[in-house]
């Protein structure tokens, strides 16, 4: 092996001197492999090469066969130049999804995040300086620190979010939140406590269409003061009503335990009557046939009167007759005590039988019901309406005189002639009779039954 190498040397040599090379260690090391690889001799730097070559991945082996590598400073330059691209592109990708990654941020909902973000996006470039890198991290770490802000967590608690959640789950909860508070839903509830329990009251009405039909009239600042006037009205109106109703009841209940009392007393007395009856010999009673019977009709009589009682209190026409009654009483006694004067007007509509018999009893009810709506807008707070009857109804205007009372009839009898009651596209026509009367002109006499001869 040995005196191969130095045949390879000596031919190294001669062709070294043919074309006239100085034998350098380059010119020689070069000459010295070309003659090596024709004898088929590997050389010792051919040999390293492939031994480091072999080192590599395939990436770089693939690379290195498509390449004429002779020498090791070949091997090694070839080494630094891939190592140099790979640094670059490394950057330029790091770059890249950097690029990408602030580019996302710019565009985030949370305003700290995006105006920071476009900042760095504006400055961000791969030939910036080291200064500016330190102030943009500056920047960020600042906002690191300060992000989790303790007074937005504690808002958010008074609403009972105390877990992190994500943009979009927080926003959808605060969403539903929103609806559940919103002006609609207060409203709904506001409705509900105004609700009338028992009377009716042209001004609670029309407060809860305007809330029904704007519900944002909460956000007004007197909203609050007028809220709690329109519910102390509803409340007053309850009360009165519950009021006039239990004063019905308690005076029923008294003439009942009257009448139960009276029934007790003479089963009392009729005990002692049979006390007081002897048998004969055969233990027979003898007792008149006329005591008896005038006994048992008497009694008779006083359950009818009990029945007939009761009825009366569980009859609502009577009872509104009775509260009636007793409401011109008190404007009777007012009248007399401090000479307040009153007025009546009464109307009635003549031809109820004709429209239920020509268009049924439901088309009657309709129209009673359009003719007291027209009566009771026009009444406002200025006087009160009664329902006598089906057909009859009775205005009250208290301190007023006949004039106020004939001037509102008038109105009310031009309205109603002016609207046009239709039953299936039928326009039914009214027959009606109107009166007034004050009490003035019948200072000592029953007025309501004056004014119903009247009209």
């Amino acid at each position: 092996m040995a005196s191969h190498i130095n045949e390879i040397a000596k031919e190294t040599l001669i062709k070294l001197k043919e074309r006239k090379l100085y034998p350098t260690p380059e010119n020689y090391s070069e000459v010295f492999e070309e003659c090596a690889k024709k004898a088929g001799v590997m050389s010792f730097n051919k040999a390293r090469i492939e031994k480091y070559t072999n080192l590599l991945d395939d990436t770089y082996k693939q690379e290195l066969k498509r390449k004429s590598i002779r020498t090791i400073d070949e091997f090694l330059m070839f080494l630094v130049s891939r190592l140099n691209r790979q640094v670059g592109r490394k950057y330029e990708d790091v770059y890249a999804l950097l690029d990408l990654i602030i580019q996302q941020l710019s565009i985030s909902k949370d305003k700290k995040i995006k105006d920071l973000a476009q900042i760095t996006q504006h400055r961000l470039s791969q030939a910036m300086d080291l200064e500016t890198i330190y102030l943009l991290r500056a920047k960020w770490r600042e906002l690191e620190k300060s992000y989790e802000d303790q007074e937005f967590l504690k808002k958010l608690e008074e609403f009972n979010i105390r877990t992190f959640f994500d943009f979009h789950t927080l926003v959808e909860k605060l969403i539903t939140m929103l609806k559940e508070r919103s002006y609609e839903k207060q409203a709904e509830l506001l409705l509900a406590s105004l609700e009338p329990l028992f009377g009716e009251s042209k001004e609670v009405e029309q407060f809860k269409q305007n809330l029904k039909d704007n519900p944002k009239l909460i956000a007004r600042k007197e909203f609050a003061h007028e809220y709690c006037l329109v519910l102390q009205k509803k409340e007053a109106m309850d009360k009165y009503y519950i009021q006039k109703n239990l004063s019905f009841f308690n005076q029923h209940l008294e003439s009942l335990n009257e009448m139960v009392s009276k029934l007790y007393d003479n089963s009392q007395e009729d005990v002692k009557f049979i006390n007081t009856l002897t048998k004969d010999e055969n233990g027979n009673v003898q007792i008149n046939f006329d005591t008896l019977k005038d006994k048992l009709l008497y009694v008779n009589e006083q359950i009818a009167q009990i029945k007939t009682q009761i009825q009366a209190t569980s009859d609502d026409e009577q009872r509104e007759q009775w509260n009636l009654a007793q409401e011109l009483k008190k404007l009777d006694e007012n009248y007399k005590l401090y000479a307040v004067n009153y007025a009546l007007s009464f109307f009635k509509i003549n031809n109820i039988e004709y429209v239920i018999n020509a268009y049924g009893i439901d088309s009657f009810k309709t129209i009673s019901g359009k003719f007291k709506k027209i009566l009771k807008d026009l009444c406002k707070n200025l006087a009160e309406i009664w329902i006598l009857d089906e057909s009859s109804y009775l205005i009250i205007f208290p301190g007023k005189n006949l004039e106020n009372a004939q001037i509102f009839t008038e109105k009310a009898l031009k309205l109603i002639d002016d609207y046009k009651f239709i039953y299936k596209e039928e326009v039914v026509k009214l027959v009606l009779s109107s009166s007034c009367i004050e009490k003035k002109e019948f200072p000592d006499g029953d007025v309501l039954k004056e004014l119903i001869h009247k009209a």
